[in-house]
């Protein structure tokens, strides 16, 4: 990636990833642990965190996108990231990014087989949260665009 490439998914990713309760990423870290019985190895720690944060980075992707969809205001004490001047709606690419990024941590930690499976098991979240947002877009009533 080019470097100014870099410094905006540093700044996008620095702005909207943390903040939360990091509950999904630290299940991930727990979940590791029940499998090995409670005993892990450095490497599979790391690798246990790493997709930890890509839980992480998904419930971002799914942030990003519902503020711009429900013409959000806020997000956990600061402007929502399209809010942001230098960024309005060049969000709607930031959320691919962000989900993009996941496989890249994935692959760069080169996570076992058996961390693979249970990102694709916690991945399968992403289809039912998709169904749900889309209904609940649909439902919603429209609003006026400010002028």
């Amino acid at each position: 990636m080019p470097p100014n490439a870099v410094k905006w998914v540093r700044e996008m990713v620095e702005y909207n990833v943390p903040g939360g309760k990091l509950n999904r990423g630290l299940a991930v870290v727990e979940g590791f642990r029940q499998l090995r019985r409670g005993v892990l190895k450095e490497s599979e720690l790391f690798r246990a965190c790493a997709l930890g944060w890509c839980i992480e980075w998904l419930q971002a992707f799914f942030l990003v996108a519902d503020d711009i969809m429900d013409a959000s205001i806020t997000r956990r004490g600061q402007p929502c990231w399209y809010k942001v001047p230098k960024v309005e709606m060049k969000a709607c690419n930031d959320c691919i990014l962000l989900e993009a990024h996941i496989y890249k941590i994935i692959k760069t930690v080169r996570a076992s087989e058996r961390a693979s499976a249970c990102w694709g098991a916690g991945a399968g979240v992403s289809a039912p949260s998709l169904d749900v947002r889309h209904s609940d877009a649909r439902a919603a009533p429209r609003r006026a665009s400010p002028r």
